[in-house]
This record gives C-alpha cells, sequence and structure tokens, in this order.
C-alpha cells in the first residue's frame, strides 16, 4: 500500500482499472493470467535460487529476505535500463528507416512514371 500512496491520483486510478478489468474477466481467461504470473514468479525464485547457489550463498531468513529484495531491485534496473537502450535504437532505426524511404519515395515522386509520360 506504500508503494501505491507514491504514486500520483491518475496512477493509482490506472492500477485500479486494470484490477477491476481483470476480477471481471471470465473464469478461464483470469485463471491463465494467473498462471502466466505463477510461471513468472516460480521462474524468478528458480533465478534466485542458482544465483545464490552459483555465488556458494548460504544465508538465514533475515538476509535472504534482503537478498531477494536487492536482487529484484537491481533486476527491476537492469530491465529499465535495457528497455531504454532498447527504445533509444528503436527511435534511430526508424529515424533512418524514414529518411531511406522519404529519400526513396521523393525521387521516385519527382519522376514521371514511365506510363505517364506517354499521355
Amino acid at each position: 500500500m506504500r508503494e501505491l500512496q507514491k504514486l500520483s491520483p491518475e496512477q493509482r486510478a490506472d492500477i485500479w482499472k486494470a484490477v477491476w478489468a481483470v476480477l471481471n474477466l471470465p473464469p478461464e481467461k483470469r485463471q491463465m493470467l494467473f498462471g502466466m504470473d505463477e510461471d513468472r514468479r516460480r521462474l524468478a525464485r528458480e533465478e534466485i535460487e542458482r544465483t545464490m547457489s552459483d555465488a556458494g550463498l548460504h544465508l538465514d531468513e533475515e538476509k535472504r529476505r534482503r537478498f531477494v529484495g536487492r536482487y529484484f531491485e537491481e533486476r527491476r534496473a537492469i530491465e529499465e535500463k535495457l528497455r531504454k537502450e532498447t527504445e533509444e535504437k528503436r527511435r534511430q532505426f526508424l529515424g533512418e528507416m524514414r529518411a531511406r524511404l522519404k529519400q526513396e519515395f521523393e525521387t521516385v515522386a519527382a519522376k514521371p512514371a514511365p506510363d505517364e509520360g506517354a499521355k
């Protein structure tokens, strides 16, 4: 709830709309969504276990809880960084594509088609 309170009223309204939309789904669709979420959580737990095992860590409950929190915090930061980099590259590639298409079609538009000159 503390995290929700940090959001703007518009963001909170969007979240509540999404929650109600999920709750109003037919039971089979809702179960499918929750099943995918459970799969994602299972994979995350396995990844965390593998990370701790690979590092040779044997943590008590408190340290384990802190490790999991930090893992997700840093993982979110990595995912956000990758998302931003991907979006920047996408914008760059789209700009290059638009320039190529503009150049190609401006050139084509400036030249009359072979049958247009014969009319």
